[in-house]
Order: C-alpha cells, then structure tokens, then sequence
C-alpha cells in the first residue's frame, strides 16, 4: 500500500485551538501544533520507482527523524535557545536542508523559530512547495525569490 500523507506534532509547538477540553498553562487552550504532507506527486512527475531522485523524496526517512531529534538536544543548534535559561537572547541561526525531500527537519526546526532553506531537485520541488505553503502560508517564500513579494500562491 502506498502511504499518501505524513502527519506529525513535535513537543513543545504548540497552536491556539478553541477547544476548551485543552488547557493552556497560564493563557488560551492550546494543543501540539500539527503538520500534515502530501507524499503524492502530480501526474507529471511521476517517474518508474528507481529512476532518479523522485520516489525517494517522497518518503519520510529515518535518518530525517533522527537528524531533528538530534539537532533538539543540542541547546547551541536551537535558535530559540531551548533549555537554556530565560536571559539567553534568540539566536539567529538559518538551517540549509540539502536534499529535503518532504523537509521534515527543517519544517520542525522552523516551526522551533529558526530560518530555513529547504532544496531538492526541481522534479521534486513541487510537492515540496505545496506541503510548505499548506502549513506554513504566512511565512513560505518561492524558490525563486527571497522577499514577501515573492511567496508561493
């Protein structure tokens, strides 16, 4: 069976939700942030399972996984300073994710409040592009661009 989405939460990203079943500490309900991709890829690019890059840029590796779970243990990587103490100020540090695929590391690490370059190969940049304005419209920028003016529709 082919898998046709991804959904993950990651702990401590939180959302504002409505519900009143999910308390807030010491403000409005929240709830883990959720993000949820695509994995299929438009008629036009697909491809015979092993030709090239494009039927792995649809999987969620293992590698992926671990490499977030990693880069979140490591208070000098994060750029909110996550477990450090309240004093530390944000630390501007951007996340080049070469290869991305689904962009799962990079996704989570913006989600955390770092800056992020996801790249792959243009047959696969499509999906990467839906996935990344689905769930991140205010702050996805083209790949061709670098200012507001040139957000993905």
């Amino acid at each position: 069976q082919l898998e046709e989405g991804v959904s993950f939460t990651w702990p401590g990203v939180y959302e504002d939700c409505e519900s009143e079943e999910v308390q807030g500490r010491n403000g409005p309900p929240r709830q883990l942030r959720k993000i949820v991709l695509s994995t299929l890829l438009e008629e036009d690019d697909l491809a015979p399972l092993f030709d090239g890059s494009r039927w792995a840029g649809t999987r969620l590796w293992g590698a992926a996984v671990r490499a977030i779970q990693y880069i979140s243990t490591q208070p000098e990587l994060m750029p909110t300073g996550i477990g450090a103490s309240d004093g530390d100020n944000k630390k501007n540090i951007t996340m080049l994710e070469l290869g991305c695929g689904l962009g799962v590391p990079g996704m989570i690490y913006h989600m955390l409040g770092g800056s992020v370059v996801l790249t792959d190969q243009a047959n696969i940049l499509s999906q990467l592009e839906k996935n990344v304005v689905a769930n991140f419209p205010e702050t996805a920028l083209s790949s061709d661009g670098l200012g507001p003016e040139n957000r993905w529709p």
